[in-house]
């Protein structure tokens, strides 16, 4: 399943579910940690002068809204993904870090 098809299904997924109270299942964690990735990174490329269609407060709210739903805490999940990037940075430079950010971020606000 690719990102973008599976953040759609899980966004309408979310949105149809009811709000029972249960156990974050690996699919829960694995969607919270595409959305909080999607708000780093639509945060960072906004920081860079990059003009998307869905802001970076958009994406905020969509990570506290699935987090609320999915009883998670955001919090790691928007660690991981700066680390991911800090990582990225040192490994490939900043110039391309950024590049690969940006074209994350684009690639999030189609999906979106």
């Amino acid at each position: 399943m690719t990102r973008k098809l599976g953040l759609t299904l899980a966004l309408v997924s979310l949105a149809l579910s009811p709000t029972a109270v249960h156990a974050a299942s690996k699919q829960d964690k694995k969607m919270m940690k595409l959305i909080a990735q999607c708000a780093y990174v639509v945060k960072m490329a906004e920081g860079n002068g990059v003009k998307l269609r869905n802001s970076a407060a958009t994406w905020e709210q969509a990570t506290a809204n699935v987090a609320m739903q999915l009883k998670l805490d955001p919090v790691p999940y928007i660690n991981e993904a700066r680390a991911k990037y800090k990582k990225r940075e040192r490994v490939m430079g900043s110039g391309d870090a950024v590049r690969s950010m940006i074209a994350r971020a684009k690639e999030c606000d189609a999906q979106l």
